[in-house]
């Protein structure tokens, strides 16, 4: 219904009975609220705000039923740090997200790759000295050195429809996956240095995310058959095909470093905690966003995650805060294609996704507006836990003038924008070790901000 509106030309009479039929309704019998009228997590608020300022050199202390103090160390100028640091002869993770925290990149946009080709993804290594993309018409998988720009490997793809849809990276093996059942694994110098790994016997479909666990023995994946699957590595088998979502999957993630705990991200607009170990039954959902899902991401030690939604937010949540699975509700059903963009909301859709309405079982720390995801699965991130103790989010987005979001996550603030870009800017990577963002577009620019 919503694509036969985008197409067919609209009479008055017709848009007005529409409007009457569209209303949003709240109250009771609805799962939505005005935003008003749901009650703000104050005490998950606070401790968010703990764990961020613990990690960045500042105590924070909270007494039940008062409000949050914060006291600092006794060294807790950029001088004293310093001089403490060179004192010992070295530095700790505090000290170092303390030094670093308010280092943001600078809005001053470099062109370091450039081709006329539309980017879908781009990550560091590991060790920040890599990047790895794809553009869509050279159907392959680009490593370049990101210090001096220059190409180190091309990896043919050994699949390809459409694009590459995702890619993740070790430092040593590279997955990626298109519209494809098959799942591709790249080792670096292995004589035979690309397989297929078999993702089952569901026909046709393609893969829209694909993670390696922490201890690199398993792939996690999904895509459009609303399934989600691990891969052991080690065995070369498909362990697991769980029946996860009543709709695509978009994002998936593993959570913390034991390699058991799991999300997934749906078009549903429910996000589900999976434990490896317990078969096809998800432990939690978390309910709040009033559209699909389009990426996930989490803090290093996995007691918060972030997704990033066609609602047109992000929002941040508490691992300990989700609903019983069987009490879980999802969003209404939406008949807007987002890959149309935003002319093609009805009136009644683009009030639902402007933010003054909720879901009543929101149970999201924070949500964050200002960016916007339109036409692609646009992804959003925590910042680096190493030198800037994960204070942020970024993001790219889909409206003009693109470029790269950055919110503050304890305040939900936008704190910077670097305009750019002059098409949709899909994936955004920081550099885990200093002060660089690389942003990724849709007009064929790899651009650099840095100090």
């Amino acid at each position: 219904r919503g694509l036969l509106r985008f197409f067919l030309p609209q009479v008055e009479e017709e848009d007005d009975e529409d409007d009457e039929e569209d209303q949003i309704i709240t109250g009771e019998g609805s799962i939505l609220v005005r935003k008003e009228a749901l009650p703000k997590p104050k005490k998950q608020r606070i401790q968010l705000k703990g764990k961020i300022l613990s990690t960045t050199g500042t105590n924070f202390k909270v007494t039940p039923g008062k409000q949050a103090t914060y006291s600092s160390y006794s060294a807790s100028s950029m001088p004293n740090h310093l001089q403490r640091r060179e004192i010992s002869g070295n530095s700790n993770y505090r000290q170092n997200s303390w030094i670093s925290q308010g280092l943001l990149p600078k809005a001053n946009p470099q062109v370091v790759v450039s081709k006329n080709s539309q980017l879908f993804s781009g990550i560091f290594s590991p060790d920040g000295s890599e990047f790895i993309c794809s553009f869509q018409d050279d159907r392959s998988v680009r490593i370049y050195n990101a210090h001096t720009w220059k190409m180190k490997e091309r990896v043919p793809a050994l699949e390809f429809g459409w694009a590459i849809l995702d890619i993740d990276y070790t430092g040593t093996r590279l997955v990626y996956c298109t519209w494809s059942s098959n799942l591709c694994l790249h080792t670096k110098g292995a004589p035979n240095n690309q397989q297929h790994l078999s993702l089952g016997q569901d026909g046709h479909f393609g893969i829209f995310s694909v993670r390696f666990s922490p201890d690199e023995k398993f792939l996690l994946a999904g895509g459009t058959t609303e399934k989600l699957y691990v891969y052991d590595l080690e065995d070369d088998v498909l362990v697991s095909s769980i029946d996860a979502h009543s709709h695509h999957i978009n994002a998936v993630k593993w959570l913390g470093d034991s390699g058991n705990l799991m999300l997934s991200g749906s078009d549903d607009g429910l996000i589900k905690l999976w434990d490896r170990r317990d078969g096809s039954t998800p432990s939690s959902s978390f309910v709040g966003h009033l559209d699909g899902i389009s990426f996930l991401d989490s803090m290093e030690s996995g007691d918060y995650f972030l997704s990033n939604s066609k609602d047109q937010s992000i929002k941040v949540w508490d691992i300990r805060m989700g609903t019983a699975p069987t009490s879980a509700i999802p969003p209404p059903e939406s008949f807007w294609d987002y890959r149309y963009g935003q002319e093609a909301l009805r009136r009644s859709d683009r009030e639902l996704r402007s933010g003054k309405f909720c879901h009543k079982q929101d149970n999201s720390v924070n949500t964050y507006r200002g960016h916007s995801v339109y036409h692609t699965l646009i992804r959003a991130r925590f910042s680096p836990a190493s030198t800037t103790g994960e204070k942020y989010i970024y993001t790219g987005s889909a409206h003009a003038p693109f470029g790269v979001y950055i919110y503050e996550v304890s305040s939900g603030k936008i704190v910077d924008k670097f305009v750019g870009h002059s098409g949709v800017v899909r994936d955004v990577a920081w550099n885990p070790n200093f002060p660089q963002i690389v942003s990724t577009s849709w007009d064929g620019n790899l651009v650099q901000w840095d100090v």
